[in-house]
C-alpha cells in the first residue's frame, strides 16, 4: 500500500483484480514478525484468528472466509486489523467488570449483620440474578457487533453463552432445592459451548484448556459434588429408617386385614376425594381478613370480656402462672381488640400473612377451641387420646423434638390447658391412672359422659415448636409463611379404618367446619416412602365457631390428624429420633 493507506497494527493482502478469490482453492496463510532479519520471529496474524492482540490465538490451517475489499488501484484486498474492536472490548472487559462487582456485592451482602439476615438473603438473590441477566444482555450486544463487523465465529460463540446466563438469572428465585439443578444447567450448557466452538468453528486444539479453565467446568463440578452428597445422604436415610419401615408396613398390612378393611378403605378414599377442593398445598395459604375500603387496622391491645357474657362451648383456656398454678381463666378477646383486622369470616386471597408473630398468635388463640372440636368427634366415634403420663407416650411425640418450649407453648401445655370448675391437679392425674377396659394400653376412649375425668387425663398435642416451624418454612415452602398451615395441630387416634370413616363423616356434617384439604396416606396407591413408611390421614380446616369468630381466628388453618394406633404406637423416642434424623439428611 502507499504511505498515505498506512495504519498501525493493519496491513493488507493485495490480489490481482481478476483474481477468483471464491475458487475452491483455499485460502490460507501465516505472518510472522521479527525486528530484524536475522532475529527470532513470532507469529503475529493467519487467515484465521480468535481475540485480539497478545491473546490472540492463530488457526492458519483455516481457510478465510472474511470480507474481501477493493483497493484504490482496483485490486483485491484483504485486510488483516488486529486493532480491538468494540465488541470484543465489552466482551472482555465489561462483563468480566460486571461479574467482579457483581460477586463482590453478593459476597458483601451474604455477610451482613445478623439483625439483617432476612433482608441480607432476598437482596443476596436479587444481585445474583440481576448479576446474570445483566451478563446475557451484554452477551446479545456482543454478538450483534461482531455480526457487524463481519466476525460471524465469535457472534455465534457469543450467542451459545447467552442460554447459560439465562438460566442462572431466573433459577436464582427458585428454591433452595432447585440451586443443584440450575448449575447443573449452567455448567452443561457452558461446556457444549466450548466443544462447539473449539471442535467446529476453531480447531480442537485450545480445548482442554478452554474447558479447565471455564466457568461452565467450575459450576459442572460444583453441582456433581453436591449431587454426589446428596444421593450419599438420601441412601443414609432410606437405610436409617427401614427398620421402622417394614415395621410400619407390617403393622398397616395387619389394619387391612382385617374384616370389611377393603370395603372401609375404598369408603374413606371416595370420600376424602369428594371432600377435599385442594390437592396441594401450594393452593392453600393462612390469609388475611379482608378489609373494607377505608378500614384501618387498630392498634395492638387486649380486650377482656366478662365470663359471665361468654357462651363458649369449647373449653376455657385458663391464665397459666410461671410456676404452672392454674388461675382464673378468662373467656377471650374482644373483637375491638387484637385481631380486629377486617371482616369476620372473610378470608382476603390477595392477602397472605406475612408474619411468622401473627401466625403463631393465631394458632395460640385457636388451640383451645380445636381441642373443644376434636373433644366432640371422639366423642361420636370412639376416638381414642393418649394419656398422660410423666414419660411422653409415642402416639403425641412432638414432630418438632429438641425445641425448648415457649412460653406460649407452655401456657397452653395439656397439663394446664384444660381446667374445671373444680380444678384437677396435674400430679394427681399423674398418680392415678385411668383406662377403660375397651382402649388400649395407654389410651383413653373419648366418651361425653366421662369428659370432667377424661381431660384431665389425655395429652394433648402442642402448637409446632419454633425451631421445627422455621425449617419447614425455609426447606419445602421457601420462606412463604403464609403456607405454614399445621401450627395447631390435634389428633385422633382409632382402632381401626372404620373408626377414621365414622370420625371423617362427622367432621364432614359439622356445620362449624370448613374443609380446605385431605391428605388420604391409607391410601393403597401412595407410595409410602415418603414418610419411611409412616401413614395417617391429615385433614387441613377452618373453624367457624363462635369462639373462633370472638377471638378473629376463624380465617386460621389448622390441622387435625386420624392416626391409627397400631401405627403410632411404633412411632418411640428411638424411631422419632430417627425419623428426624431422616428428615433432616433429605432436607425436607
Amino acid at each position: 500500500p502507499s504511505d498515505s493507506e498506512l495504519i498501525s497494527n493493519v496491513f493488507f493482502l493485495n490480489f490481482p483484480e481478476k483474481a477468483d478469490l471464491g475458487s475452491p482453492i483455499p485460502l490460507r496463510w501465516s505472518v510472522d514478525v521479527g525486528s530484524s532479519p536475522n532475529g527470532s520471529w513470532q507469529p503475529y496474524s493467519s487467515s484465521i484468528w480468535r481475540d485480539q492482540g497478545a491473546q490472540a490465538t492463530l488457526f492458519p490451517s483455516l481457510d478465510y472466509d472474511g470480507p474481501i475489499a477493493t483497493a484504490p488501484s482496483g485490486s483485491k484486498r484483504i485486510v488483516i486489523d488486529h486493532r480491538c474492536v468494540w465488541p470484543w472490548m465489552v466482551s472482555k472487559i465489561a462483563v468480566f467488570l460486571v461479574s467482579g462487582v457483581g460477586w463482590l456485592l453478593f459476597s458483601t451482602v451474604a455477610r451482613w449483620p445478623q439483625r439483617w439476615k432476612g433482608q441480607a438473603r432476598r437482596e443476596a438473590v436479587y444481585v445474583m440474578s440481576s448479576l446474570f441477566g445483566t451478563n446475557a444482555a451484554l452477551e446479545l450486544v456482543v454478538a450483534s457487533g461482531y455480526y457487524v463487523v463481519g466476525n460471524w465465529r465469535q457472534a455465534v460463540i457469543a450467542l451459545t453463552h447467552f442460554p447459560g446466563d439465562v438460566i442462572m438469572s431466573s433459577g436464582s428465585f427458585f428454591y433452595e432445592k432447585w440451586k443443584i439443578g440450575y448449575f447443573f444447567g449452567f455448567g452443561i450448557i457452558n461446556l457444549l459451548a466450548l466443544f462447539f466452538q473449539d471442535l467446529i468453528i476453531y480447531s480442537p486444539k485450545t480445548l482442554a484448556l478452554d474447558v479447565l479453565g471455564s466457568g461452565g467446568f467450575c459450576a459442572f463440578i460444583f453441582a456433581a459434588s453436591m449431587s454426589a452428597f446428596y444421593y450419599a445422604a438420601m441412601y443414609r436415610a432410606r437405610m436409617l429408617i427401614m427398620v421402622d419401615r417394614v415395621r410400619y408396613d407390617k403393622a398397616w398390612e395387619g389394619a387391612i386385614s382385617t374384616e370389611n378393611s377393603a370395603s372401609d378403605i375404598a369408603i374413606l378414599e371416595a370420600l376424602a376425594r369428594r371432600l377435599s377442593p385442594l390437592n396441594s398445598s401450594k393452593g392453600m395459604r393462612q390469609l388475611n381478613r379482608r378489609k373494607t375500603a377505608g378500614q384501618l387496622t387498630p392498634k395492638h391491645s387486649f380486650s377482656r370480656r366478662s365470663t359471665a357474657s361468654s357462651t363458649s362451648t369449647s373449653p376455657q383456656v385458663a391464665d397459666v402462672s410461671p410456676n404452672d398454678t392454674p388461675v382464673a381463666p378468662v373467656s377471650g378477646c374482644s373483637n375491638e381488640g387484637l385481631f380486629d383486622l377486617g371482616q369476620a369470616g372473610e378470608p382476603d386471597p390477595r392477602s397472605p400473612i406475612r408474619s411468622l408473630d401473627q401466625l403463631y398468635l393465631q394458632a395460640i388463640a385457636l388451640h383451645p377451641v380445636l381441642i373443644g372440636k376434636v373433644q366432640a368427634w371422639a366423642g361420636t366415634c370412639g376416638g381414642l387420646f393418649p394419656r398422660l403420663s410423666k414419660e411422653p407416650l409415642a402416639g403425641c411425640k412432638e414432630a418438632d423434638e429438641g425445641d425448648a418450649p415457649s412460653v406460649a407453648c407452655k401456657q397452653f401445655s395439656c397439663s394446664a390447658q384444660l381446667v374445671h370448675a373444680h380444678h384437677v391437679s396435674t400430679e394427681a392425674a399423674n398418680t392415678e391412672p385411668f383406662c377403660r377396659d375397651d382402649a388400649p394400653p395407654g389410651y383413653l376412649r373419648w366418651r361425653v359422659d366421662e369428659a370432667y375425668d377424661l381431660q384431665q387425663r389425655a395429652k394433648w398435642c402442642r402448637v409446632k415448636g419454633i425451631k421445627r416451624t422455621v425449617e419447614k418454612c425455609m426447606r419445602a415452602y421457601g420462606n412463604d409463611i403464609s403456607r405454614m398451615v399445621d401450627l395447631c395441630r390435634q389428633s385422633i387416634y382409632f382402632d381401626s379404618i372404620a373408626g377414621v370413616v365414622a370420625c371423617l363423616e362427622a367432621m364432614s356434617e359439622d356445620s362449624e367446619v370448613e374443609i380446605l384439604r385431605i391428605k388420604n396416606r391409607y391410601n393403597p396407591s401412595y407410595d409410602s416412602t415418603e414418610s419411611g413408611g409412616y401413614r395417617n390421614l391429615a385433614v387441613n380446616l377452618r373453624l367457624k365457631t363462635a369462639d373462633a369468630l370472638a377471638l378473629g381466628v376463624e380465617t386460621h388453618i389448622c390441622e387435625v390428624q386420624l392416626l391409627l394406633v397400631s401405627i403410632a404406637e411404633i412411632k418411640n423416642d428411638a424411631g422419632h429420633s430417627r425419623y428426624i434424623h431422616y428428615r433432616n439428611l433429605r432436607g425436607e
